[in-house]
């Protein structure tokens, strides 16, 4: 996953460009292969060994 800063664009909705409000690190999830696209926004709070 990759970390997306304030104001950097993550997205697209009907042409329009969608720009981080802060940074987060975007999830997708589907159960179709991204068919339809939808995700959640996630915190990292560390790293697995």
């Amino acid at each position: 996953f990759e970390r997306v800063e304030s104001g950097e664009r993550f997205a697209a909705a009907d042409g329009e460009p969608l720009l981080a409000d802060e940074p987060f690190y975007p999830v997708l999830l589907s159960p179709n292969g991204y068919r339809d696209q939808f995700g959640y926004v996630a915190d990292r709070v560390g790293t697995l060994e």
